[in-house]
């Protein structure tokens, strides 16, 4: 996330009676499915401001793009290398934080500007949430 003002999104998932059990069972399991889901859901925000930089045509850079939120095998207009990357996830009790961004030079002008982080957090809020409750999904039902 670039320094200034910061915009973030809470989602909060509700389990079933027969997942909500086996969960008390099993915490470490939905602690680990709670982090691959914020996980998944940082990519798909990560993936709205890379998209919408791409269509605003506000930077020419791979550099800039590539370092947005996560690492990716791609190389820009010009062949450029990816940026430095903020992909920083922490798990503080219950809850589990992903700060991601950009930390090129010029990320913190761009989102001052354009305000593309919380553009792309607005875009893509529902794909996140979506994303979010498959991967939980997901990973309980191949634990069982």
């Amino acid at each position: 996330m670039v320094e200034g003002k910061a915009k973030y999104a809470s989602v909060t998932f509700e389990l079933d009676d027969g997942m909500a059990n086996f969960a008390k069972q099993f915490p470490r399991v939905l602690d680990e499915a709670r982090e691959l889901a914020v996980e998944s859901m940082g990519r798909v925000w990560a993936d709205g401001a890379k998209d919408i930089t791409r269509t605003d045509h506000h930077i020419d850079t791979a550099a800039y793009i590539n370092s947005i939120g996560y690492v990716r095998n791609e190389t820009g207009p010009n062949g450029s290398d990816v940026g430095p990357v903020i992909h920083d996830l922490k798990k503080e009790g219950k809850t589990t934080v992903l700060e991601i961004g950009s930390g090129v030079i010029y990320a913190k002008p761009l989102e001052k500007r354009f305000n593309i982080f919380g553009r792309a957090l607005d875009a893509e809020i529902d794909r996140m949430k979506a994303q979010g409750q498959t991967t939980i999904k997901k990973y309980i039902k191949n634990r069982m």
